[in-house]
């Protein structure tokens, strides 16, 4: 059964994130189910047009995403660092792993968060 997979960010660095994803979906290793972005780059349809009709849900609310999206394996994360924490927070909570951008966070209180919420 192929892995679900959603991209939190789709422009700037997170683009790689997404650029792997596709390239994944394409070769059938995972289903690319949704991305959130409140502000999604001008090319986003045409950076999934070769997913046809598989292409991935867009949310602008990445918590939206996460409510909504069921069952998901694998969370990308590609934002600003200001909101990596509170961000994996919320796929960890949904019971998603996670490929965070790095550096992780800002701050060893955020780590040490993200740390505790892991187990």
């Amino acid at each position: 059964m192929k892995k679900r997979v959603a991209c939190i960010a789709v422009g700037g660095y997170a683009r790689n994130y997404l650029n792997a994803m596709i390239a994944e979906a394409l070769a059938e290793r995972v289903e690319l189910v949704a991305c959130a972005d409140p502000q999604p780059p001008a090319d986003f349809d045409e950076a999934v047009a070769a997913l046809g009709a598989a292409r991935p849900t867009l949310y602008s609310n990445h918590r939206e995403m996460l409510a909504k999206e069921t069952g998901l394996d694998l969370v990308t994360i590609g934002t600003g660092l200001h909101l990596h924490a509170p961000m994996l927070l919320d796929a960890l909570a949904a019971g998603c792993h996670v490929l965070l951008a790095k550096p992780a966070a800002g701050t060893i209180q955020s780590i040490d968060a993200m740390v505790a919420a892991k187990d």
